[in-house]
């Protein structure tokens, strides 16, 4: 089973070792509350599954995008 990455318990967040979801900026995902998308709606939505952009920080402060 997967780890459970989420920040701070929000859905739709992620992190890895040197990135995370940068819940401070963005549109939510859809209907849930966090946010950190770069759009307001997904990149790709099949199967009940969506694909978001998303704004990341990394481990030493700085920024960037990440899907």
């Amino acid at each position: 089973m997967a780890k459970d990455h989420r920040l701070n318990e929000q859905p739709f967040t992620c992190a890895n070792r040197r990135f995370q979801t940068d819940i401070s900026k963005g549109n939510p995902h859809g209907e849930n509350r966090a946010r950190g998308s770069v759009f307001d709606a997904p990149l790709v939505q099949a199967d009940g599954h969506t694909l978001w952009l998303e704004y990341a920080t990394d481990s030493n402060g700085g920024w960037g995008r990440f899907g």
